[in-house]
Formats: C-alpha cells, sequence, structure tokens
C-alpha cells in the first residue's frame, strides 16, 4: 500500500520503532485522549480569531505600543471577542484599546478604535500577566511565533508559542512550547516542549497521510492544532513510546498497540459528504439547483481571503462617499482608482505610492468631465465619459491616445470583453430606467453589436423635490435586478429575492438556470426597520419626507444583494449578513455549480477588480477617509 510504503521509509531511521513491538502497551485513558484533542480544537480556534481579527484591526492603523497584548475571550453564544491593550506599569490592570468581535461566521471581525479605554482588572488581566511572564522566559526567537493564552484545567493559565506559518508551500511543526502559570497569573507552575526542532512540512500531492515521531508518550494538543490547520487536511500519523497514534480530519485521536511496520492503520472519519446538485431542464435549458456546497464542504476546505495591505488615498476626505469610487486591480501590484466629485483617476503601485494621475478635467477631446467609469485591458485605460457620451483611451503611462463619441449618457460600470470590445450599458426610461441595451465598440470607435437585457423588476424609488429639482431615493432593500457578464460573454441575471439566475447568450434564450435551494428570507426586525427609516429620513433632503413611507421598507433582507465575475471567470454573489452587518460571498462556477461560501471583509462590494490571486475593494479607515484594500485569495480550496 502506497500508505505503508511511505511509512516504512520514514521509520526505518527510527529507534522507537525498534522497540515497540517487544513491548506489552496500556491503551491511554479515553479521557487523556479527549482532553488532548479539547486543547488542540482550542488552540485553532484561537488562532483563527487571532488571525481575522488581527485583519480587521490592522484597517485601523493602530499604534504597536497600544496593541501590545491580544487577549481573546469567548461569550456566552460561543462568539470570540479579542482585546488588544497592554498591562499598566503596576500590573494591576489591563488596558484595552481596540476590541474585534466575532460577527456572524469563523472570519467575520469588526474592529473599532475604543473612544473610552477599556480597565479590566480580572481574568484579562490575569491572562495578560502570564502572557507577559512567559514571553520573557521563551526568550529571544529567530523567526516568527504566534502565542495564545488560556485558562488551564483545573486552575490557572497556559500560554502557548507556536511558530507561524511563512509559506504557503508549507507548513511549521516543532519547537513549540506550553508554559503553565497559578491563578494569580504570577507565578510559574511547569513547562512542556512538545518538539525540539522546526520542520517546515511541505505539501506533498496525493498524498493520503502525514507521519512523525516523537519521544514523548502520546501526542500533543499542537499535533492536533497541525491537522485541523494546515492544506490540504491529512490525517497525521504519531509514532511515540507509548503506541502509535492516528490523529483524525476532525482532530480526534486513536491509539494502537502495534508494530509500526505491521499497518493498516485506522481508518479516519468521513469527512461531511459533499451536496450534489439538482439536474433537471425546463423546456431546452438545464437547471442546476445546488442544497448545499458541491465542492467545498465548509469553509475551511474551500477558498480564503487574507487582508494583504491597504492604500491610503492622499486627496480622501473624512466622510467621503466611497461609492463614487471604483477600482482596476493591475497584475503588477499597482490599482487604478477612478472617482467623481471631485473626477480623477489615480495609480497607485504595489506600496500605495501614488504614481501618476491619468487624464484631465474639461471639455476637450483629451478630456473628461463628470461622470465616468473605467476598464483596462493590457496596458489600455478606457474612459466612459457620461456627460459628454464619448469614449477616451489612454495609457497607463498617462498618454493620450484616442477618443470617440459613443453617444451614451450612462454613468454605470463598463467593461472590455476578450474580443477588445468596450461594452457600454445605455438605459431608457429613466427616472426610473426601465430598459438596459449594451452598445459594443471597437476599441477604434466603430459600433459593433448590440444585446438588450431581458424584462427587470421595476426599482422601487422615493421621489422628492428640491426647489425645482426631481431627486429618486431607492428604497433600501426592496428587490432589484441584478446584471452581470460572464467572460465568454454570456449574459447572467437574477432578482435579489430569488436564488436563482438565468445565464443567456443573447438575452432572449436561457442556456441554463441555476442558485441554491437552501436559502431562506430573513425577517427584519420591525425596531431595526424603524431605525433605518428614521436615519434615512434625517439625513436625507428636506423634501423626501413627503415622498417615503415606512411601509415601503420590505419585511424581509434581500437573498443577495450584488453579483461580480472575476478574472478566472468564476461568479460572486455577495450577501448582506444581517444583524451583524457584514458580507459573504458564495462562489459559483461558469457552469452554474455552487462552490461554497467564501467568508468576505468588503466594507462595499461595488467596484471591487481581481487579478490573479488577488482582490481589491473599497473601504473606509478609522475616520471614514476611503481607501483600498487589497486582499489575497488562496483558492488551494479548489
Amino acid at each position: 500500500m502506497r500508505f505503508s510504503h511511505a511509512l516504512t521509509a520514514l521509520l526505518g531511521t527510527c529507534a522507537i520503532a525498534v522497540s515497540l513491538s517487544a513491548q506489552r502497551l496500556a491503551a491511554p485513558a479515553d479521557s487523556t485522549l479527549a482532553g488532548i484533542t479539547a486543547r488542540g480544537r482550542m488552540l485553532v480556534q484561537y488562532d483563527i480569531a487571532e488571525w481575522h481579527a488581527g485583519d480587521a484591526l490592522a484597517a485601523l492603523k493602530p499604534q504597536p505600543d497600544e496593541i501590545a497584548r491580544a487577549i481573546v475571550r469567548t461569550g456566552a453564544d460561543g462568539r470570540h471577542e479579542v482585546l488588544y491593550g497592554k498591562l499598566n506599569g503596576a500590573k494591576d490592570s489591563f488596558v484595552v484599546r481596540y476590541h474585534a468581535v466575532q460577527t456572524d461566521n469563523d472570519s467575520g471581525y469588526r474592529a473599532e478604535r475604543l473612544v473610552t479605554p477599556l480597565v479590566l482588572t480580572g481574568t484579562e488581566r490575569l491572562m495578560a500577566v502570564a502572557l507577559v511572564a512567559a514571553t520573557a522566559r521563551f526568550g529571544r526567537i529567530s523567526r516568527p511565533y504566534n502565542s495564545y493564552v488560556m485558562p488551564a484545567t483545573p486552575s490557572g493559565y497556559w500560554v502557548y508559542f507556536l511558530p507561524a506559518q511563512t509559506d504557503a508551500r508549507s507548513f511549521p511543526h516543532g519547537g513549540d512550547v506550553r508554559y503553565r502559570y497559578d491563578a494569580d497569573g504570577r507565578d510559574f507552575m511547569d513547562s512542556v516542549r512538545f518538539h525540539q526542532s522546526v520542520l517546515n512540512l511541505p505539501s506533498v500531492p496525493g498524498a493520503v497521510a502525514s507521519t512523525h515521531t516523537t519521544l514523548a508518550t502520546v501526542p500533543s494538543e499542537t499535533d492536533v492544532f497541525m491537522v485541523l490547520r494546515r492544506a490540504p487536511h491529512l490525517p497525521e500519523i504519531v509514532v511515540t513510546k507509548g503506541g502509535i497514534y492516528q490523529i483524525h480530519l476532525d482532530g480526534t485521536i486513536g491509539w494502537r498497540n502495534t508494530d509500526p511496520l505491521a499497518l493498516p492503520l485506522a481508518t479516519a472519519p468521513t469527512p461531511p459528504a459533499l451536496w450534489k446538485a439538482v439536474i433537471d431542464t425546463v423546456g431546452s435549458a438545464v437547471r442546476i439547483m445546488s442544497p448545499g456546497y458541491t465542492r467545498w464542504r465548509d469553509t475551511s476546505t474551500g477558498w480564503r481571503m487574507s487582508l494583504e495591505r491597504t492604500v491610503t488615498l492622499p486627496d480622501a476626505q473624512p466622510n467621503s462617499f466611497q461609492q463614487s469610487r471604483r477600482t482596476q486591480l493591475l497584475p503588477n501590484g499597482s490599482v487604478l482608482v477612478s472617482q467623481r466629485d471631485p473626477t480623477a483617476i489615480t495609480l497607485y503601485d504595489s506600496t500605495g505610492r501614488l504614481v501618476r494621475t491619468i487624464g484631465q478635467v474639461g471639455t476637450g477631446l483629451e478630456d473628461f468631465h463628470g461622470d465616468i467609469t473605467m476598464a483596462v485591458y493590457h496596458d489600455t485605460v478606457v474612459v466612459n465619459d457620461a456627460l459628454q457620451g464619448r469614449a477616451l483611451l489612454f495609457t497607463l503611462d498617462g498618454n493620450f491616445l484616442r477618443s470617440f463619441a459613443t453617444d451614451i449618457r450612462t454613468s454605470a460600470q463598463i467593461a472590455v470583453d476578450s474580443r477588445g470590445y468596450l461594452r457600454i450599458p445605455k438605459q431608457f426610461g429613466f427616472p426610473p430606467a426601465t430598459m438596459t441595451q449594451w452598445m459594443y465598440f471597437d476599441l477604434a470607435g466603430q459600433r459593433i453589436d448590440s444585446i438588450v437585457a431581458p424584462p427587470a423588476r421595476a426599482a422601487q424609488f422615493w421621489r422628492a423635490v428640491v426647489g425645482t429639482t426631481n431627486i429618486m431615493f431607492a428604497v433600501p432593500m426592496a428587490p432589484h435586478t441584478v446584471n452581470q457578464f460572464l467572460l465568454d460573454g454570456t449574459l447572467v441575471t437574477g432578482a435579489t429575492d430569488a436564488y436563482q439566475f438565468l445565464a443567456m447568450r443573447n438575452a432572449h434564450d436561457t442556456v441554463r438556470l441555476f442558485g441554491r435551494t437552501n436559502v431562506a428570507p430573513v425577517a427584519m426586525d420591525p425596531a431595526a426597520g424603524d431605525s433605518l427609516f428614521a436615519s434615512i429620513i434625517r439625513n436625507a433632503p428636506p423634501g423626501l419626507a413627503a415622498g417615503a413611507h415606512r411601509e415601503d421598507l420590505p419585511g424581509t433582507y434581500s437573498l443577495w444583494d450584488d453579483m461580480a465575475v472575476d478574472d478566472r471567470g468564476y461568479l460572486w454573489v455577495v450577501s448582506h449578513n444581517p444583524p451583524a452587518h457584514t458580507y459573504s460571498v458564495d462562489i459559483f462556477s461558469a457552469t452554474g455549480y455552487y462552490l461554497g461560501r467564501l467568508n468576505s471583509w468588503f466594507d462595499n462590494f461595488n467596484g471591487a477588480s481581481w487579478s490573479g490571486d488577488r482582490v481589491a475593494a473599497m473601504g473606509y479607515d478609522a475616520e471614514r477617509r476611503p481607501v483600498v484594500r487589497i486582499y489575497r485569495l488562496d483558492r488551494r480550496g479548489m
């Protein structure tokens, strides 16, 4: 067996293996192994909490001396909160300047700076005292480590130091230590070094298990941590002086009193089953409806997104309207940002340094004016000038190439498809628009083709008159239709009150229907609706109050809010998660299969862009100034 062959090769140099078969070993108590599993799982929970909370915190740009220590605590509902602060001089108080609160899932955290620092003198202070003492005992280090402090059994505190992963291609294991301190957090009681050297264990394609030996008598919680956190997920065979153990994919531990060369090993628990999409036909169209994940098993086996860097916009003012800005991420890591009021296109390099502005405001043939949107095709920047009804082309170096009339005065987002055709939506019947027609131009300005959107659900608006001006305000969360194009030009359309999408070649046919069947509407709390309506009236122009009515707000939240297609052709469907006001993203393949849910950090999905394994999206900093956040996308779950 391939399993046994790999294990034999590993154990051939291991002195422990020689004596095991001659010993009559007693199985450890179930409670011992269960305790190791429980501590390993808790380490995983703390690691995930500190990771995602740290990403949320980074956006607030705290000063290092304000967040010297991170303490994780768990609420009655099982959700985690990470407290960032430091001990005062007397070490009788833990002063918290920032905290990050878990919102809806493992990776959803919202961080904030506390206007009034939180002064804690209880358990959190004792945990901080133990962490400071253990850090001093651990001493100087030559590589990154992560630390975790948690209540010990039956009393006191455990402090762990584990090597941090620095390379996605391998997982570090070893060099890990656990310290124990008394109930006051001050007096050192004992320590355990689980493994000596740090080994970077590479990912082996096609492997079905991993193996290591230890001089201990039982596996450790850091072994459990490795099984639960590394990717790809593999069981771990641990050969000890007390026998051979297998750590399963769920962290449980099995024991075998056997010669290590006389395997087979215990079978790992069957992982959660993938759902199978229900495939049938509606007329001539294929319908693919998924009752659950069809490619991933959960949020830990699919894609992952983590914050890589934040680009600060030098001209951004507090409380700027972030929806007026859009991003275009480039393959070299730089990012273009288009904005209105004031109108501008700016290029930032991969470090966030302002490189140049592209184009200028004016009425000349080389100028744009007012509402603009942009797209990039290779090294050409295409700008749609809605007020002047024309397109302008620039190089990324900022040089003007040409402009041509389109006679389209819609400020919606444009795109350049794989054929090099510019696609601009033209809307009719405003206000509000009742029909959309996409016009195609080549980049020389020649009109090529057009496609008319199918009948759409009419959006709901409140109307108001301010002086002699008619204004309209979209009713929040009212159902509406969203359209998007796949990379091959297929139109995808759907309404936000139904989790089903239609894929069309020419807007007159339907080649497939797809979506999810396990999504139910979430009722809006009446008090939340009252608060939302009052906020709208308070901040809206005075004339809006006469045309806005509380009963117009829907009684449920939308099933989804927006969608976009990334540069590899996957459809991202973003959903608002009430009442936490966070967002999550469902990923569909271009063929309509629901892969699974990607935990998202978007403040605002509108205007996001993709390039390879990175995503750029607009967001806010602590002073409510717009920033661009660049996220790294890990697709290894595929």
